[in-house]
């Protein structure tokens, strides 16, 4: 079986696989490997997701893909910095308009990213399974974070979720997605980052479930 890991940047990747060489595949993306894993750097949000995810799958035949990242949660998640999930369900939220605090979809009006602005992965056993939000417009203020998790019920929000999602649904390919909760998503002065909880615990998932 041939397997992918997908990470979004080179810093990523640097603070999960701090012994491991990378060297550049084509165009923007980086290339590594991990045991029987080829590992990708994609590089920030949707759009370089999209292009890089497109043109490593056009290139290879992978049979099991896996993005790994960090992630900020909503406060009203019961997560904490350090916390591991898997992904089931990541929406293009931000893919709409606002009117008065209320958020509509792009598929709300008959202009879907894709059905109902939602990519489904498959989940991880024994990890915390739940939803996410993909965006562009980081939820940087506590009231558009509200706006953003009341919309999806979503847990997390990230950058490249959906769009890597997507591009594996349109070339049927296996898909999971693999976050760590890194900060808190909503007022920038109290978002309590803990980088260091978050690669830990990518690191501990590398090496007890790859």
């Amino acid at each position: 079986m041939k397997k992918a890991l997908f990470i979004p940047t080179i810093n990523e990747f640097c603070k999960i696989f701090p012994e491991i060489q990378i060297s550049k595949f084509k165009y923007d993306i980086y290339k590594s490997k991990y045991k029987d894993y080829s590992i990708y750097v994609t590089g920030v949000g949707k759009a370089n997701t999209a292009f890089s995810t497109g043109i490593i799958l056009e290139n290879n035949k992978f049979d099991e893909i896996i993005m790994l990242g960090i992630a900020g949660a909503y406060k009203n998640s019961n997560l904490i910095p350090g916390d591991l999930v898997s992904v089931k369900s990541d929406y293009f939220v931000d893919e709409g308009f606002l009117i008065e605090n209320d958020l509509t979809l792009t598929s709300e009006i008959n202009f879907p990213v894709c059905d109902n602005n939602r990519v489904d992965f498959e989940v991880f056993p024994d990890i915390k399974v739940i939803n996410s939000n993909t965006v562009s417009f980081l939820s940087s203020e506590d009231e558009l974070s509200r706006i953003y998790s009341e919309k999806t019920k979503a847990s997390i929000e990230t950058m490249e979720g959906a769009s890597f999602g997507l591009v594996a649904k349109k070339i049927d390919v296996k898909a999971f997605q693999i976050r760590a909760i890194s900060n808190y998503c909503g007022d920038r002065n109290k978002q309590n980052w803990d980088i260091d909880a978050a690669f830990n615990s990518l690191r501990n998932f590398i090496k007890e479930s790859l």
